[in-house]
């Protein structure tokens, strides 16, 4: 199945429908996030564009980066992770 990507959603380029739009992958990587066991990950914003994650702010350890990284990654729809938190 090859899946085309555009600003507003993702399509199934074999039917033209959509597959995850933007605000919902934004939703579940903040649901991800906020039901993580690390409290620090619940104040990392997301932002979608172009099947891109890209997450902001800032965190204590670059352990808590990565951890913010893996509770996204598997988000339905997410083509690439682009980590943009600060280290504090």
């Amino acid at each position: 199945m090859a899946v085309a990507m555009s600003p507003s959603f993702l399509t199934d380029s074999s039917n033209g429908s959509p597959v995850t739009d933007s605000r919902t992958v934004e939703l579940q990587a903040r649901e991800r996030l906020g039901a993580s066991p690390y409290a620090q990950l619940r104040k990392v914003r997301c932002h979608v564009r172009d099947g891109m994650l890209f997450l902001t702010g800032e965190l204590s350890s670059y352990h808590m980066k990565q951890m913010a990284q893996a509770a996204v990654r598997s988000v339905e729809g997410v083509t690439v992770v682009v980590n943009l938190i600060e280290v504090e």
